[in-house]
């Protein structure tokens, strides 16, 4: 949706009050009193919806029983990445912070190191 928000803005920024255009449908969208995205859905998401919903749930259905087959198949491999990606994570964290620590008391040292300008 970004996407194509920001194709026709550079499509059609150029047209004379396209942005207040579009400031006028956002408002007609999104304010109460003229129930403007309620009037979209009824008009034309939910025919769709009513028309379409079947379909799409077998789609849906098709694809969860895939993936639950696929997860069911490559289980084992799925879970040693897993705790692979997890055992990095908490070395990778642990470097951070001893790195930290470091740079902190290596901080200290020098500023013992600096002694106050007497005026």
């Amino acid at each position: 949706m970004l996407l194509a928000e920001h194709l026709a803005d550079q499509a059609l920024g150029k047209v004379p009050f396209y942005y207040h255009a579009k400031f006028a449908a956002l408002l007609w969208l999104q304010l109460p009193q003229t129930r403007g995205a309620a009037y979209l859905y009824n008009r034309f998401y939910k025919p769709a919806l009513v028309q379409y919903g079947p379909h799409i749930d077998a789609v849906l259905a098709k694809g969860h029983n895939l993936l639950a087959n696929l997860y069911a198949m490559y289980k084992v491999p799925i879970e040693a990445a897993v705790a692979l990606g997890l055992q990095a994570w908490k070395s990778l964290v642990a470097a951070v912070k001893a790195l930290s620590e470091e740079k902190k008391a290596a901080g200290d040292k020098k500023g013992d190191a600096v002694k106050p300008h007497a005026a």
